[in-house]
């Protein structure tokens, strides 16, 4: 999917008018036409200029005291949402009927619902996926979108590649489910703590299939599960709620500590051993939160 016209148009609108404002004050390409009825932009001249233009603030904001009263103030508002980009090199894995699916590089995985402008990002990205792309994705009204510019790398991936941004990618959605809008400079840290809830129990589900396939009994998965599932929603009504794939040795022994906790060794140590053959968690902090448990 991708803006409609009206949004289309409002958008370029802006950003030309941004970019003619860093060209105005640092000369880093020759004159821009002065409407884009009259010409477009140079790629080459627009990613020169993008690439200062995000270097810091201080072009949006003295865009935005330079025009003020000149532009209405919804649109001053939307520039002023750019502050809220997350650059980067991003995998696109997925081209779904309402987004494309952009996965951060790096940890933790994060997914973003990102829309086309023009043209769906399936069309301006005509490739086998994943593909690994440098972008910046900016806030518009409430939706994502990136900043016109989209330059992929000229690599594929093997098998063992492509299984580990999959892996990723169901961390991602466990995680946070799908970003749909960027809120703030920390948006993946505003995540509503029902996402996170319906993450969990997409975890402990997994955990549950997981006890089957071992054969426990009904009444030792559903121990288990329970266990773990009045953990995750300690973790979920805290001041900070957490996702199960963020938990460390700290949280663990925290919890040990309240008296009311259903804190099962066993249940736990299970768990963690599920976390860590399925890629959950890594190999240190299984580690750690097993060496507690052995003490418990």
């Amino acid at each position: 999917m991708n803006l409609n016209p009206e949004q289309c148009d409002r958008f370029y609108r802006l950003w030309f008018l941004l970019l003619q404002h860093v060209n105005e004050r640092e000369q880093l390409v020759p004159s821009l036409p002065e409407n884009l009825q009259r010409g477009g932009v140079d790629p080459e001249h627009a990613r020169i200029l993008r690439d200062a233009l995000w270097a810091s603030d201080d072009y949006l904001d003295s865009f935005l005291a330079a025009r003020q009263g000149q532009l209405p103030e919804t649109d001053l508002a939307l520039v002023a949402g750019w502050r809220d980009r997350i650059s980067g090199k991003f995998y696109i894995m997925r081209h779904l009927k309402k987004q494309s699916i952009f996965l951060n590089q790096g940890a933790p995985s994060y997914a973003y619902g990102v829309l086309g402008i023009v043209s769906p990002i399936s069309e301006v990205i005509n490739r086998p996926l994943p593909v690994l792309v440098e972008a910046t994705l900016i806030p518009f009204d409430d939706k994502i979108i990136y900043d016109s510019l989209l330059l992929p790398y000229p690599i594929s991936f093997g098998s063992g590649i492509r299984k580990s941004l999959d892996i990723a990618y169901r961390n991602a959605q466990e995680r946070s489910g799908i970003i749909t809008s960027l809120g703030g400079l920390n948006a993946h840290e505003q995540i509503d703590a029902t996402v996170i809830a319906v993450g969990n129990r997409k975890i402990i589900n997994a955990f549950r299939k997981d006890l089957a396939a071992a054969r426990l009994s009904s009444k030792m998965i559903i121990q288990h599960s329970n266990t773990l599932e009045a953990f995750a929603d300690y973790l979920e009504k805290g001041l900070r709620p957490r996702s199960l794939l963020d938990i460390n040795n700290n949280d663990i022994e925290m919890y040990w500590a309240i008296p009311s906790a259903q804190a099962n060794a066993v249940s736990f140590k299970r768990f963690i051993t599920f976390m860590l053959n399925t890629d959950r968690m890594d190999w240190d902090t299984a580690e750690n939160i097993k060496g507690f448990l052995k003490q418990q």
